[in-house]
């Protein structure tokens, strides 16, 4: 696709452990959730707490953003924040979308096929399990509050983590494709969770791993061809919204 806005930045004043510290410090900041339990007692609930640790950590992002550029305008060419019209956005997407869309579905039915002979049900992950459970929210507005946050406030978070403040990085060292494999492999590894015996672990770790893996390179795509953050986080954003609406 012939891209209008100019290339990803090469420049950047960071190191890619800079990604590492904000990856970890977003999948440990849920413990700031409980912060706001003995203040407003009932009232806060796990939606509440998703929302106040994503906020914090994409505050973070912010200073961080403009502490290491020097000045706004500059800070938004590091970050990638570009506007572009749609239709360049599902130019930039539509062919990438459809190989992703085919290499997911390869690799859940040779998952299934894999538990079946093994003996083993595919256990849900924890965050699809919370949200399905109503009763942890104290009201419905809490539960709202959820899906809004999984919906939009991750997928903001997580592009600007793995897509800019990690793979840009990493993208001016080793090239493109290494770069992407890394940050795929990353961000599949830092959504593993524990999951019973050791053959569900291995059978659910082949599974998250296999399809976030192809997943992240799908957005990393999205950011190498329309040059702007703004078409990963959509992306991220419609994923997220898809999963939820299957569980639901």
């Amino acid at each position: 696709m012939p891209g209008k806005n100019p290339p990803l930045p090469s420049d950047v004043p960071w190191t890619p452990l800079a990604g590492i510290a904000f990856a970890m410090f977003f999948y440990i900041s849920p413990l700031l959730g409980a912060i706001g339990a003995p203040v407003f007692g009932p009232f806060w609930g796990l939606g509440s707490g998703m929302l106040l640790s994503g906020s914090a950590v994409l505050l973070c992002l912010c200073i961080f953003f403009r502490r290491r550029s020097g000045s706004f305008t500059r800070g938004n060419r590091l970050a990638v924040l570009r506007t572009v019209p749609a239709v360049e956005l599902v130019k930039a997407g539509a062919a990438p979308a459809v190989l992703s869309a085919i290499a997911i579905y390869g690799w859940l039915r040779v998952h299934v096929h894999l538990r079946e002979w093994v003996g083993h049900s595919i256990a849900e992950q924890p965050i699809i399990g919370l949200v399905r459970d109503r009763t942890l929210f104290p009201d419905r507005y809490d539960f709202y509050t959820a899906v809004v946050v999984i919906v939009l406030l991750v997928p903001v978070v997580e592009e600007l983590i793995f897509r800019v403040v990690l793979y840009l990085p990493l993208r001016q060292r080793m090239g493109t494709v290494r770069a992407a494999v890394m940050v795929s492999v990353l961000f599949a590894v830092m959504h593993l969770y524990p999951a019973g015996d050791s053959v569900d672990f291995l059978m659910n770790a082949l599974l998250v791993t296999g399809h976030l893996f192809i997943v992240s390179i799908f957005f990393t795509l999205l950011l190498e061809r329309s040059r702007t953050v703004l078409a990963p986080v959509i992306g991220h954003a419609v994923y997220n919204a898809v999963v939820l609406a299957l569980v639901f």
